[in-house]
Parts: C-alpha cells; sequence; structure tokens
C-alpha cells in the first residue's frame, strides 16, 4: 500500500543533510498551517537533538514495527502542529529480529505507517545509512523519496545505493516517485562542484544536464523527469547547522532570533515575505532563504511527480 503523504529522505553516506532538512523542512510545513509528523527511522536518534527533546534509546519504536502492538515514544507538539516519533540505538535490531521472526519488513512498516497516516498532511520519514534493507521497506510504503547528495563524490555511490533500494521498492509500490537529489552543504561559489554533481546525478538518472539549466535558467515550470537535481542548492554553512543542533533550535528559529522577531519564516512561507537584511547578514538567515526554497521546491516537484505519466528511470550502474 502506498501512503500518498509519506516522503522519505535517503542517502546511504552518512553526514549528508538528511536530518537537517528533514527536521527544517517539517517545521516549515508546519509553521505553513499544516499537520506534519516526523518519524526517524535512523538508529543514531539526531532529530530528537534538532527539536531540542530528550534522546530515546530506540526501544518502544522497535517493538512497535516489529510486533505491531504498543505504541511507540511520540513526543506531541514539538513545535505548533509537529509531531516526532524518536528512534534510538536499539533500532539496529530491527532487520535482524524480524527477519528471525520470518516476519516481513515492508509489512512490518506498512502496518505501522498505517497508525498514523490518516492524522498528518505530511509524514517525513529520515532513514539511516547502511541500512539499505530498512530504507526500501519504508520506501515500499512511501509515496515519494528525496536523496541527499553532498559535494564528496564518494557520497554518489550512496545515491546509487539508495536508488537501487528505490528500484527495488517500486516493484511492490509503482506508485512511489523521485522527486529529486538535493545539492547539500556546497559553497556558493563552488561552480565547478555544482557542475560536476549535476551532471553525474542527471546520468545516473537518465536526464540531459542541459536541458535541466536552461530550463532553471527559463524558470519553466518544475519537471522532475526532466530535473532530478533540484533548482535549489544547500550552501555551505556548517556552523549554522552545528550550532542549531547543539541548542535543539530549527534553522528559521535561529534566523528569527537574530532578526529580532518571531515567525518570520511564517511570512516568508505563507506570503513570500522577504527575508530581512539582519537575518541575511547572519549564517542563519542565508540557511533559512535555501530551506525555505528547498520546501517550495519540494511541495511543486510532488505535484509534478504525481501526474499521469510521469516517471524517471534510474540508469544501470
Amino acid at each position: 500500500m502506498c501512503f500518498a503523504n509519506i516522503i522519505v529522505f535517503g542517502q546511504s553516506k552518512g553526514g549528508c543533510g538528511k536530518t537537517t532538512t528533514t527536521t527544517n523542512v517539517a517545521g516549515l510545513l508546519a509553521a505553513a498551517g499544516k499537520r506534519v509528523l516526523v518519524i526517524d527511522l535512523d538508529p543514531q536518534g539526531s532529530t530528537a537533538r534538532n527539536f531540542g527533546v530528550d534522546l530515546d534509546d530506540g526501544r518502544k519504536l522497535l517493538e512497535s514495527i516489529a510486533y505491531g502492538e504498543d505504541d511507540p515514544t511520540i513526543h506531541r507538539e514539538v513545535r505548533t502542529g509537529l509531531d516526532l516519533v524518536p528512534a534510538g540505538r536499539q533500532l539496529r535490531r530491527l532487520v535482524p529480529m524480524v527477519n528471525a521472526a520470518s516476519e516481513n519488513l515492508a509489512d512490518s512498516l506498512e502496518r505501522f505507517f498505517a497508525r498514523f497516516a490518516a492524522d498528518y498532511d505530511y509524514i517525513l520519514v529520515d532513514t539511516p545509512p547502511g541500512m539499505p534493507e530498512l530504507v526500501t521497506a519504508a520506501l515500499a510504503s512511501a509515496n515519494s523519496l528525496v536523496i541527499l547528495q553532498d559535494a564528496d563524490l564518494s557520497t554518489l555511490d550512496g545515491t546509487d545505493e539508495v536508488a537501487d533500494s528505490f528500484v527495488e521498492a517500486g516493484k511492490r509500490n509503482p506508485e512511489l516517485r523521485l522527486l529529486g537529489v538535493i545539492l547539500f552543504r556546497i559553497a556558493a561559489n563552488a561552480t565547478k562542484i555544482r557542475k560536476t554533481m549535476l551532471e553525474a546525478v542527471c546520468k545516473k538518472f537518465g536526464a540531459d544536464s542541459k536541458t535541466a539549466v536552461q530550463r532553471a535558467k527559463e524558470k519553466a515550470p518544475i519537471s522532475v523527469a526532466e530535473e532530478p537535481v533540484f533548482r535549489t542548492v544547500i550552501r555551505d554553512q556548517a556552523r549554522t547547522g552545528h550550532l542549531s543542533r547543539f541548542q535543539g533550535h530549527l534553522v528559521q528559529e535561529l534566523a528569527d532570533a537574530h532578526a529580532g522577531r518571531a515567525g518570520l519564516w511564517r511570512d516568508y512561507v505563507g506570503g513570500g515575505a522577504e527575508i530581512t537584511e539582519g537575518a541575511k547578514a547572519e549564517a542563519a538567515g542565508v540557511l533559512l532563504e535555501d530551506l525555505v526554497a528547498i520546501t517550495i521546491e519540494l511541495l511543486e516537484r510532488f505535484e509534478d511527480a504525481h501526474q499521469p505519466n510521469t516517471e524517471m528511470e534510474v540508469a544501470a550502474s
């Protein structure tokens, strides 16, 4: 079964911005008035840090998925309109536990997701690196996949692995669509790196990079099939990312604090208001601009990817 509101964020190499992007997009969607749930399937459990809540050992989530009985830990209203199901180290036992019981992991996750699907506008799932079986199982019930890709060429191997999970999950879930690849933590002046990554990702997903660049220049309506890479690049603002996680604040909250007002991002998402010059002068404001643009583009891609006859082929590795 495909749940129409589930978006999975994936990358098999760690440290590529999955959790930062997942949590901040969730915060922006909630600020725009949507009911949002973040489900963390990464045993590292970093989503809890980003929202400033206590870390979890993952035991209740493990048992909830594996046995289908008790509910997992749910942090309600970590932000207005936003709930969180945290993960933890115990979740590393999930795949061998389900396999030992001769259960199907995709079936187990489908039952788990079904508990929440009707209660939210969007469910964003943060998946772990190095656990491809779990990623494939999550995608088997998801509507869409977003892949994160940083400036390290070795990350393309991780993108290949997630693409393999996408193809495998699509055998069970033909409604699954790729929304695209987000280039993460790339310096604004690193034009050669951007070009190299764009070309490599377009080739992987059977698209022409020149066409993708031209469509972006012309501000043509987004075509996921022709533009597998998000037009928006998340620039390198590592210090802000670390500060956000250390303090348990989302990037938009850091930018608002610097700008001396609340709800700055809410105006920006809801009505296209400009971010103040004060916020722009702060790294958090720069990162917020990118995350707002990513969120808006993600919604546009969500609509395009699920139009009739919109499909994307993954080239052979």
